[in-house]
């Protein structure tokens, strides 16, 4: 399943079971012609 150009899909990612504490996380997608692509990300966790 692809998307078409200027469009987006949500993937939510549920952290609710992390403990508060600094993360880094990579993101990765494929396209279907196999190419990769990659994101890393810092995340906070807190308690509220």
């Amino acid at each position: 399943m692809g998307l078409l150009p200027s469009t987006s899909k949500i993937f939510p990612i549920d952290i609710s079971k992390l403990p508060p504490d600094k993360y880094t996380a990579t993101i990765i997608a494929t396209d279907e012609e196999d190419n990769a692509f990659a994101l890393n990300v810092e995340l906070e966790v807190k308690n509220d």
